[in-house]
């Protein structure tokens, strides 16, 4: 279970999996309300969600009734995905019960299996993209030439795409380009300046937002990140 985790410099570096003991990191998850994704493996649906309470029985979590939770369903598996420390963690688990609460809020109850898969990381770390994930690259030079390409890992930091040898000439370090990212029915147009090319590999740092326009396509960013590591992880998990 290797995988391939990138620095924000886009230099290669190794990921470390490991497994941990569930009880004690999940306890202190719910003693300091840690966020987390609740994704459904058998339809990809996901939801943002919080832990809250650790039972013999399970985990509890609670999310919002307006995130379309009314697809979270009894005896479905789930894959629960949360940042530990310097760890990205997550763990499969069938989802036990549904409560609904006051506010607009319900409860989930989600096994825990006695081990957590982690990978440490270090600062930002970068999602490996499957390729059935259906994520589309273009990217386009101050010509307005479009190059599509295959996405190799991304974060919210940046990217790196492997482009067909007859598609692109060297970028120099430093050059801006515009990078047009279509995931599902999410396209997210963001700027990218060249770090690394070499052959047919191109590492792109995403541009730090500026307006208030740029912090909304700094959070279909992120949602589109959050989606693409749940996907990641569910295939991994299997």
């Amino acid at each position: 279970m290797n995988s391939s985790l990138l620095s924000p410099s886009t230099m290669p570096a190794r990921g470390h999996q490991l497994a941990l003991e569930s009880d004690p990191v999940l306890i202190e998850c719910c003693e300091h309300v840690t966020s987390c994704q609740l994704q459904l493996v058998h339809s990809g649906h996901s939801v943002r969600a919080s832990f809250r309470a650790m039972h013999t029985d399970g985990v509890v979590l609670r999310i919002s009734l307006d995130d379309h939770s009314e697809e979270l369903l009894p005896h479905t598996l789930c894959c629960v995905a949360f940042p530990y420390q310097t760890s990205f963690c997550a763990f499969l688990g069938c989802l036990l019960e549904t409560r609904d609460l006051k506010l607009g809020e319900r409860e989930v109850v989600i096994a825990v299996p006695l081990e957590l898969t982690a990978t440490n990381v270090r600062q930002s770390f970068r999602v490996p993209i499957l390729q059935q994930s259906g994520l589309k690259v273009v990217m386009r030079l101050n010509d307005r030439h479009a190059i599509t390409g295959d996405a190799l890992n991304i974060a919210e930091t940046g990217i790196e795409i492997e482009f067909a040898a007859r598609e692109v000439a060297p970028l120099s370090v430093g050059t801006l380009v515009g990078i047009e990212l279509c995931f599902r029915d999410e396209i997210v147009h963001l700027t990218g300046e060249v770090r690394r090319h070499q052959g047919t590999h191109c590492a792109l740092m995403f541009a730090e937002p500026t307006s208030d326009q740029s912090q909304h396509k700094a959070a279909r960013l992120h949602g589109m990140v959050m989606s693409l590591q749940q996907f990641w992880l569910k295939n991994r998990l299997r």
